[in-house]
């Protein structure tokens, strides 16, 4: 089994142990304050970047589909469109990678985890900003003022457009989408798979990092419910 896969399995069944006791009941009982938060935390911040994740996969598949046939979409901004979306969707997963990490070692600050917790998560805040260097500085240049694009999508778009009104540069249209399309393709795959390797690199320590003998280790402030859980007093 991946790190990350083991993480998530982690999650999942911790948060349907501490949840059970609430959703189980014909009269439904109030989470505590104190253990929401650090179930928000611990266990809604994963599935923030478990969200992120599965948009990047949903990107590739995306970005290699043929665009619906409808003269209201243009072929090139609907692939423009997915490759930008894409590239977002990288982004906000290395900030939620490094928020993620952020957030717990506040949580862990003052408890008996605390050694354990730095000691393995110390290194993944510069592994996460090199890792994601290359494929977010892409994105980043550009978010917070105009679309991403290169020299191959403003051709894709130039051939576009002129097709519209000179029917003899129709082919030529096609045959630069096919080709832009197949390289995003090619590039996005690759990356998702490095993507995957880079997180189960992080998800490995951070794994260690909030277990005890394989079990969720829960601050005492955080009110514990069930008695089978790991409680740093």
């Amino acid at each position: 089994m991946e790190a990350y896969e083991r993480y998530e399995m982690l999650m999942t069944d911790w948060a349907s142990e501490y949840i059970r006791p609430f959703v189980s009941k014909k009269k439904k009982e109030e989470i505590p304050e104190q253990f929401r938060v650090f179930f928000t935390k611990l266990f809604f911040g994963f599935t923030e970047i478990s969200s992120a994740v599965e948009a990047l996969k949903l990107g590739e598949v995306l970005i290699s589909l043929a665009p619906p046939r409808s003269t209201q979409i243009n072929r090139d901004e609907y692939l423009k469109y997915h490759i930008n979306a894409y590239l977002q969707e990288v982004y906000i997963l290395k900030e939620r990678l490094k928020s993620y990490i952020t957030k717990l070692k506040r949580v862990y600050s003052k408890t008996k985890q605390k050694n354990r917790f730095d000691k393995q998560t110390s290194p993944l805040f510069k592994f996460v900003k090199v890792s994601f260097e290359d494929v977010v500085n892409t994105r980043s240049d550009h978010v917070h003022s105009y679309r991403y694009s290169d020299d191959h999508l403003d051709r894709l778009s130039s051939l576009t457009l002129i097709s519209r009104y000179k029917e003899d540069f129709i082919d030529d249209a096609k045959l630069k989408f096919k080709w832009v399309q197949r390289t995003w393709k090619q590039r996005v795959k690759e990356n998702n798979k490095q993507t995957m390797k880079l997180l189960d690199i992080y998800f490995d320590r951070l794994y260690e990092a909030v277990t005890k003998d394989g079990r969720v280790v829960v601050p005492n402030n955080a009110l514990q419910r069930t008695h089978n859980q790991h409680i740093n007093r």
